[in-house]
């Protein structure tokens, strides 16, 4: 692993090369395919199956999310030019709720097309391929197909192999720029800015085979587009996306830490309370944009904390009970707490640092009537979904 990237490092250093500020775009159909004057770029989507309906709340006298589903999924289409451009896919499938006595489950696979020179056809819906799977975009009906088959791995000490085969419609509605109008900055000082949308709320269609027979599912889905010129085997990072579908309400949080070339000491998060606390040495940098009432709003100050550290089989401890508090001019106007469905989701890379991704619950409260740009938020306790992405802690 260390000398996998070290010479990542190397190559990112030779190839890469962050630039000035981004300049604002207007996000278009032409945006979903691949931008080639960027070096990275990739295409995320995590989502909840076969979700059980919305159950009223008695004590709340409203409704809220059942947080019960019968699988989750995450699907990352990555593309990097470094000076070639080469192109990965990591797939992950997460079933927590036991069904006659069966396990929880955890299966995960990657592909990768280490030199790619064929051109997409400017006519083409392909968007990107990665060996036998594609995805790809209907602008008619402004919706991406993931056509997914790929051999699959288990958490458990054998490691069954097995083939995966995912074929999602994700039906795309509203648009989340990240950061100010869709320019967020990565924890890489100057020239470490990326393009990042988010559609918080897609609609999600197909089958899934990962067994005796194909599976017809439904559910929702949470899809992210990032592309620039930033490097990434260098940083560390916790990233959450929080959905409260019936509130509407859509939060994502991001906190990165550097990590200095060379240094292959485990990172382990700090444990202080806020990110003006951290040294020099240890900067945690947080960001984040909350999404209500059609608006995207960049979070000024929001803090994340570790609650509780686990360690994997791997060896590898990770925090993985969270709390996420968002301010305003210094007041604390909401927080959150998540916990995984499944604790050991550690995905093993043969290509990229190892890292921790998997299904949340989350619970949270809006502590007292607010505005921000425009936007009413109202005292309120809320349940919903995430996801959790941790990456820095298995170096």
């Amino acid at each position: 692993m260390e000398a996998k990237l070290i010479l990542a490092r190397v190559f990112e250093k030779l190839f890469v090369r962050p630039k000035g500020g981004l300049p604002e775009i207007v996000f278009s159909e032409k945006d979903h395919f691949p931008h080639k004057r960027f070096s990275v770029e990739w295409w995320y989507f995590t989502g909840f199956l076969n979700e059980k309906p919305a159950r009223k709340n008695s004590t709340a006298g409203k409704e809220e999310n059942s947080g019960e589903f019968q699988y989750a999924f995450e699907i990352t289409f990555f593309r990097a030019k470094r000076p070639f451009e080469s192109r990965m896919l990591h797939v992950a499938l997460y079933k927590p709720n036991a069904d006659a006595g069966e396990n929880e489950k955890f299966i995960y696979g990657e592909s990768v097309s280490p030199c790619v020179f064929k051109r997409r056809s400017p006519k083409s819906s392909r968007v990107i391929c990665v060996k036998d799977s594609y995805l790809a975009f209907d602008k008619s009906k402004n919706a991406f197909f993931a056509n997914v088959q790929i051999p699959v791995k288990t958490n458990a000490r054998n490691g069954i192999v097995k083939k995966l085969l995912l074929q999602l419609e994700l039906s795309l509605h509203d648009l989340m720029p990240q950061g100010r109008n869709g320019v967020l900055q990565m924890a890489h000082g100057k020239g470490g800015a990326s393009y990042y949308f988010t559609y918080p709320n897609a609609s999600v269609k197909g089958i899934l085979e990962e067994g005796a027979g194909a599976l017809k599912v439904q559910g929702t889905a949470w899809h992210d587009h990032q592309f620039g010129n930033f490097t990434v085997f260098d940083s560390a990072w916790d990233w959450f996306s929080l959905r409260f579908d019936e509130q509407k309400l859509y939060i994502m949080v991001f906190g990165f830490r550097k990590l200095k070339l060379f240094n292959f000491k485990k990172s382990v998060h700090p444990e202080k309370t806020t990110s003006k606390e951290f040294s020099a040495e240890d900067e945690y940098i947080t960001t984040g944009n909350t999404f209500k009432d059609g608006k995207s709003i960049p979070l000024e100050d929001v803090r994340i904390v570790p609650e509780k550290f686990f360690t994997l089989p791997s060896g590898v401890k990770y925090p993985l009970v969270w709390r996420i508090s968002i301010f305003k001019n210094g007041t604390e106007v909401m927080h959150f707490r998540t916990e995984p469905f499944i604790k050991n989701c550690e995905f093993r890379s043969q290509f990229a640092p190892h890292y921790w991704e998997g299904p949340c619950k989350v619970s949270g409260e809006v502590l007292l009537p607010f505005e921000q740009e425009g936007v009413h938020f109202e005292k309120d306790r809320l349940q919903g979904l995430a996801f959790v992405e941790l990456v820095g802690y298995a170096r």
